[in-house]
């Protein structure tokens, strides 16, 4: 540890940080100077004008609002004593930025967490879990609106600015409200329909699993819970059926009249897309689209393997971008978990009014999946 790259750097930009009271800008010099020559790439968000939109906002908006007003700037009345206190903050912001910039960078956060956890340390792995899916979110929100806002004639515009600001608000709120939901709660498909259906809002229920953890099943016992309560559920699942024991293919069959057509083979197809090692027939999709109009009347509308065709506007995706287009329902969609985070973006930015509910399905399916 003693000899690490990263330890080195670290004590050298804490020593800086110490100083940083008495020598403001001349230790947030060292400070990056510090980690630009150790870890180049902790440097590259300061090259960007976006990162320093929140710094610069506050820095100006600190001394227009508050504390004693005995200074005119073009005309503006500020307060010289809370200028130089936000400047003061943002400088100390920037170099603590960096000092874990440094502290973190080339991390192995799996290595971590698998320690965190034979130390009994469960909170710190919790966070570890949450950031790896909460900065991405957020970088995701920050980023589409700042595209927005730049290509915008009305950069200028105080009341467009305020408005976009309120919408990242919101954006972040809706984020805050996801990761809310209680982790780690066993759920049978009976209390995950009480659950939704006690919310005023539409939602979407991801049900996510390795292949044969029993996603299939368990959205087979939820169909079955559903048409017990008398609710409307229509949809697509997918029936695998084995030729061999490596070779085999998959049915799509319409949830409430029983129809299905051949979804995909193993077999090569040149006209076929392609995920995998399986090729999927473009009917199948075209056969499902057709029958959006007649799944609008459903309360639940069961998608099953949502993936990377759908990220990229094919497969199912036609399907379910007309029924959110058209009904109010709650939808549930089965996903692989290596494409989680994409599927979890996709849908936040395509259907931002939606609540959103994780099922992970332990395998195999003992009727007590995690609900998140």
């Amino acid at each position: 540890m003693l000899r690490s790259k990263r330890f080195w750097s670290s004590l050298i930009i804490l020593v800086w940080l110490l100083l940083i009271r008495r020598f403001p800008f001349f230790s947030l010099a060292g400070i990056i100077l510090t980690g630009g020559i150790s870890y180049p790439k902790t440097l590259v968000p300061f090259r960007h004008f976006k990162f320093w939109i929140p710094i610069i906002v506050l820095m100006l908006m600190v001394p227009l609002f508050t504390g004693t007003k005995d200074a005119i700037f073009l005309g503006v009345s500020y307060s010289t004593s809370q200028f130089f206190l936000s400047l003061g903050m943002a400088i100390r912001g920037i170099a603590i930025y960096e000092f874990f910039a440094v502290l973190t960078s080339e991390i192995n956060s799996e290595r971590f967490s698998k320690r965190f956890k034979k130390l009994n340390l469960t909170l710190l792995d919790q966070m570890i879990r949450i950031g790896r899916e909460v900065f991405p979110r957020v970088k995701n929100i920050y980023n589409a609106r700042f595209a927005e806002i730049r290509t915008s004639k009305q950069l200028l515009n105080p009341r467009y600015m305020l408005k976009n600001f309120a919408v990242v608000l919101a954006d972040i709120t809706r984020l805050s409200n996801e990761l809310s939901i209680d982790h780690d709660t066993s759920i049978s498909p009976q209390k995950m329909i009480s659950k939704v259906n006690s919310e005023n809002a539409s939602s979407i229920v991801l049900v996510t699993g390795d292949a044969g953890a029993g996603k299939t099943p368990w959205i087979e016992s939820l169909i079955e819970e559903l048409q017990k309560e008398n609710i409307q559920v229509d949809g697509f699942i997918s029936k695998k059926e084995s030729i061999d024991d490596e070779n085999w293919f998959h049915h799509l069959v319409r949830i409430s009249t029983g129809e299905s057509v051949p979804l995909n083979s193993m077999k090569p197809s040149e006209s076929s897309p392609q995920t995998g090692k399986f090729f999927f027939n473009q009917s199948a999709f075209d056969w499902a689209e057709n029958q959006t109009k007649d799944l609008r009347n459903s309360e639940w509308i069961i998608l099953d393997e949502f993936g990377q065709l759908e990220l990229n506007n094919g497969g199912l995706f036609p399907v379910l971008s007309n029924i959110v287009s058209q009904t109010k329902c709650h939808l549930v969609l089965s996903i692989r978990p290596s494409i989680e985070n994409e599927v979890s973006l996709f849908l936040s930015s395509s259907f931002p009014t939606f609540r959103h509910h994780k099922i992970i399905v332990i395998p195999v399916y003992t009727k007590s999946p995690i609900i998140e």
